[in-house]
C-alpha cells in the first residue's frame, strides 16, 4: 500500500478517527456557548434554590387561601338540576356533580325542601357534596330555612303532590310512601333525614376580611343577637327549640327563619333607617360586615341598605320558573368585590328600589317590586 502525496511530493497528514470526533465535539460545544450566552452560575447556596423570592411556603399558601372567593346559593326548593347549575356558576362543582373547589368555602342559605318534585334528592346530593368538600379541605355549610322547620314539625302543605282536603297524595310525596312516612322519616327525633336536618345551623359567617358575611334564611333581629350572644350559642338555642316543639326563635313571624322585616321595610310598618341600623348593627356584633339572606323572592340578586343586606333569593326553583343563580365575593386589594352570577352574564348586585324604579309597570318585575318598595 502507499499514502496519497499532497500537491508539490508532500506527504498529506491523516488524522486518526477519534481525534477528529473530539475535535468535533469540541467546536459543537463553541457553537453552542456563542448562541445560547453565558451559562447561569450556580447558587451560592442549596437554601436559594427556589423558583421565587419572598415569604416562606406556608405563609404563601395563607395569603391564597384567605383569598379564595367565598359563594352562597339561595333557596332550592326541589330542584336537583338548577341547584348543580348553580354551583357551577360559583366554580364549585364539575360537569359529574362533584365537589372540584378544593378547599374553597360556600353556604346554601336553606330552603331546600318543598314546591319542587326532587326535595329529598336534592339534599342528599347537598350532604354527599359537603362530605366532600371536607374531604378536599373546603366547607359547604348547609343552613336550615323556614322549609325544613315546617318539614320537621310535621307540616307538609308545600311538600310536591300534598293533596288537601284528603285528597291523593300525587308526586314526590306519594314516590317517598306518602304523609305518614314522610312525617316519619322528617321527624327531628328519629326520623332519618330529620336527626341530620336539625344538627344543621340556622347562622354562619364566613369569609375573611371585607368579604366576612353573615348569612341566614331571613334574618336575625338583633334582640335576639344581643341576647344569644354569639352565633353558637344562637344556633344551639335554635336547635333545643325544635327539639322542644316551642320557642321565640320557631315564631313564623319574626324568628330567623321567618322575619321578612329587613327586606320588606314598610311591610312590617318599620322606617327603613331604623331597619338599616338594625341591620349593620347586628352583622356587627357578630363580626361581620353585611348581612346575607334568602327567604324572599326578588327580581334579581339584589341590596338594601347601602349593601349591608344582600338578598340572594331569586326563585330559581323550576317551581317558579327560575333560572339558576348564585352569589360570589371575591376579595381584591383589601376591598370586597361583590358579583351576582347568572347562567350568561354577572354584575354587582343592584340596590333594590333603585332598579326597580326602571321597571315597567307590565312586566313580571314590577309586581315584585311592589312587595319591596314604596312608589
Amino acid at each position: 500500500s502507499h499514502r496519497a502525496m499532497a500537491p508539490g511530493g508532500r506527504r498529506r497528514q491523516q488524522w486518526p478517527p477519534f481525534t477528529l470526533l473530539l475535535l468535533g465535539l469540541v467546536l459543537l460545544v463553541l457553537c453552542y456557548r456563542l448562541i445560547s450566552g453565558p451559562v447561569p452560575s450556580a447558587p451560592s447556596s442549596p437554601m436559594r434554590q427556589t423558583a421565587f423570592e419572598g415569604p416562606p411556603l406556608d405563609g404563601l399558601e395563607t395569603e391564597m387561601s384567605a383569598a379564595l372567593p367565598l359563594c352562597a346559593i339561595a333557596d332550592l326548593h326541589g330542584d336537583l338540576v338548577h341547584t348543580l347549575e348553580a354551583l357551577r356558576l360559583c366554580g364549585l362543582v364539575d360537569e359529574h356533580g362533584h365537589w372540584s373547589a378544593g378547599s374553597r368555602r360556600a353556604v346554601q342559605l336553606g330552603d331546600v325542601l318543598d314546591r319542587g318534585n326532587a326535595s329529598i334528592a336534592t339534599l342528599e346530593k347537598l350532604w354527599e357534596l359537603r362530605d366532600e368538600a371536607a374531604a378536599a379541605g373546603g366547607e359547604f355549610t348547609l343552613l336550615i330555612g323556614n322549609h325544613e322547620l315546617m318539614n320537621m314539625q310535621g307540616r307538609l302543605f308545600y311538600v310536591h303532590g300534598y293533596a288537601r282536603r284528603g285528597g291523593q297524595h300525587s308526586g314526590e310525596l306519594a314516590r317517598i310512601g306518602g304523609e305518614v312516612v314522610w312525617r316519619q322519616r322528617l321527624d327531628p327525633h328519629t326520623g332519618d333525614i330529620g336527626r341530620r336536618l336539625v344538627d344543621q345551623p340556622a347562622v354562619v359567617v364566613r369569609g375573611e376580611g371585607e368579604c366576612r358575611t353573615m348569612f341566614v334564611h331571613a334574618g336575625v333581629r338583633f334582640r335576639d343577637a344581643e341576647k344569644y350572644k354569639t352565633v353558637e350559642a344562637l344556633n344551639r338555642a335554635l336547635r333545643e327549640q325544635i327539639l322542644q316543639g316551642s320557642g321565640e326563635l320557631l315564631d313564623s313571624r319574626e324568628g330567623p327563619l321567618w322575619w321578612r322585616g329587613y327586606a320588606r321595610p314598610h311591610g312590617s310598618g318599620a322606617r327603613e333607617s331604623d331597619i338599616c341600623k338594625e341591620i349593620k348593627s347586628t352583622a356587627e356584633l357578630y363580626g361581620a360586615r353585611r348581612m346575607a339572606v334568602g327567604h324572599n323572592i326578588v327580581p334579581w340578586i339584589s341590596t338594601r341598605c347601602a349593601g349591608t343586606l344582600q338578598m340572594l333569593d331569586v326563585g330559581m326553583s323550576s317551581a317558579y320558573g327560575g333560572q339558576p343563580t348564585a352569589w360570589r365575593c371575591d376579595l381584591i386589594g383589601g376591598e370586597a368585590r361583590i358579583r351576582a352570577l347568572y347562567p350568561v352574564h354577572e354584575e354587582a348586585p343592584p340596590e333594590l328600589c333603585s332598579r326597580c324604579s326602571l321597571a315597567s309597570p307590565l312586566s313580571r318585575d314590577w309586581s315584585e317590586c311592589r312587595d319591596y318598595c314604596q312608589r
